[in-house]
């Protein structure tokens, strides 16, 4: 064999090597307080299923808002609307928690993992006369799915008819923690 040869086969298997070798999960993936991992834990242990991606998502939610000064408000409906965007895939919702402008925990919307379909949506709605959550009330969302998705909107529709007008408008959900296979890996 010549030099060519040997210098040839050498990159060849440096190349290969490269490409079986594992890669470190990227750091920027954080991870669930101690409580909502060990959930997660469980959940991959008991149904051998590997959650790939996932999100806590925020969203904040005004069923009051004030008019006129601090001291009058106006009772708003208002409505967390969760939609699959993947054409293709279903995701899992596993959270969904309304909390008042204190932080304090109201009401847990679900009970169990809800399943939403390709391109399917579930409505969460607070009554116009519910004033529980207050000016600066919030919904936390915990979705996940077991394959590659796209991320699904989270948003919130405030709306009244109170006072002959009509107010409405909308708030967006904002990621606050993301986890993907490194769960898995601490479950094993």
């Amino acid at each position: 064999m010549n030099t060519k040869h040997i210098l040839l086969i050498s990159l060849v298997l440096f190349i290969l090597s490269g490409c079986t070798s594992k890669t470190p999960h990227d750091k920027s993936i954080r991870e669930f307080s101690s409580e909502a991992q060990t959930d997660r834990q469980e959940y991959i242990i008991n149904n051998d299923t590997a959650v790939f991606y996932g999100e806590l998502i925020y969203v904040p939610i005004y069923s009051q808002i004030f008019h006129q000064d601090e001291k009058k408000t106006i009772d708003l409906a208002a409505t967390l609307s969760i939609h699959n965007t993947d054409p293709d895939n279903s995701i899992t919702i596993r959270k969904v928690y309304y909390h008042n402008l204190r932080g304090q925990l109201i009401k847990k919307y679900i009970d169990q993992p809800l399943i939403l379909n390709p391109l399917e949506t579930k409505n969460f709605v607070i009554a116009e006369k519910d004033q529980s959550g207050g000016t600066g009330a919030n919904f936390i969302v915990e979705w996940d799915s077991n394959l590659e998705v796209s991320s699904p909107i989270i948003e919130a529709i405030m709306i009244t008819t109170q006072m002959n007008q009509g107010i409405s408008f909308t708030t967006n959900g904002k990621i606050i923690r993301k986890f993907g296979n490194s769960l898995l890996e601490k479950a094993n």
